[in-house]
């Protein structure tokens, strides 16, 4: 009978932080000789399962950006699908009417923050160290929450 469970000691190997056959050993407190002798491939199968870690990470870090970059294109659809409806008689309309006039501002900052946003998301910016709490970077579903389709077309109906 084995002195060692060795599927034991090779699962502890593959999802440790080890590097090498040798600092197992000495973390476990076996002989790296006995070790070497019974472990044959796993420095293979290690190095295989964090490839395939690698990739996977990889792979989501890239799904991640995707659905950033969506979620501003889509912020971005929904100004250009409001401006569509704005003629140069219903802005100047707006700008008569107090609420009007708020909900244009309203847009204009929204906007302002989307483009923050973008330019901070894509690293062509460095984040402002932030004076108070209006300066933070705005999350783009606070983004779209606060510009929802019901609040385009109501401002479309006003």
């Amino acid at each position: 009978m084995s002195k060692y469970n060795w599927t034991k000691l090779k699962r502890q190997f593959l999802t440790g932080n080890y590097t090498t056959l040798k600092s197992f050993s000495i973390a476990i407190g076996i002989n790296y000789n006995i070790l070497r002798d019974n472990a044959k491939n796993w420095l293979n199968e290690k190095r295989q399962k964090d490839d395939k870690t690698t990739a996977k990470i990889l792979e989501k870090s890239i799904e991640k950006e995707v659905d950033r970059n969506t979620r501003h294109l889509n912020v971005w659809d929904k100004f250009l699908k409001l401006g569509e409806h704005l003629s140069f008689d219903n802005i100047k309309e707006a700008i008569k009417n107090p609420y009007g006039l708020d909900n244009l501002e309203k847009l204009a900052k929204i906007l302002e923050r989307v483009q923050r946003g973008q330019r901070l998301a894509e690293g062509l910016d460095k984040p402002k160290q932030p004076d108070s709490n209006k300066d933070n970077p705005i999350v783009i579903h606070y983004i779209d929450a606060e510009l929802s389709e019901s609040d385009i077309e109501e401002l479309l109906d006003d």
